[in-house]
């Protein structure tokens, strides 16, 4: 396992780990605090916050799993410091989208964005770090194909 890969999956594993934590308080140590800043007579913030945990989601997720196919992203991906540059960004996409989602949750008791937290931990898993989805990505494994099709 290279590098970039251990560095990438401790931070994929903080994140799961911070997620669960989040949980385990809300559900375990202080239940009370559930729903803490939920507020019958005014849902403005309530509101404010299902709908920016949605969009991010959305466009988190989805720029996720397109990140490292478009072009301008593939040309520039060629070198490892480059490759982790965008796959932390990749990652902070779908993070910020299931930490958003679940603060939201536990914050507001909003039911609204309970899917959202689920979707953002299974995109998790189609982005995990590998050194296969690495050499992919980076287009290591094409040119070593080409140099055993032509040996």
């Amino acid at each position: 396992m290279n590098i970039i890969d251990r560095k990438l999956t401790c931070l994929y594993v903080l994140t799961i780990l911070l997620a669960l934590l989040v949980s385990s308080f809300f559900e375990l140590i202080s239940p009370d605090s559930f729903g803490f800043l939920f507020d019958e007579s005014d849902r403005t913030w309530r509101t404010v916050f299902e709908t920016a945990s949605i969009v991010t989601s959305l466009a988190g997720i989805y720029g996720a799993l397109k990140l490292m196919a478009l072009p301008s992203v593939t040309s520039k991906i060629k070198e490892e410091a480059s490759y982790m540059r965008y796959a932390v960004i990749r990652w902070a996409m779908v993070a910020l989208s299931l930490m958003l989602s679940e603060i939201t949750y536990y914050f507001f008791c909003s039911t609204n964005v309970v899917a959202f937290v689920g979707i953002c931990a299974i995109a998790l898993l189609f982005v995990w770090p590998t050194k296969g989805r690495r050499m992919r990505e980076m287009g290591i494994e094409e040119n070593l194909d080409n140099k055993n099709e032509l040996a």
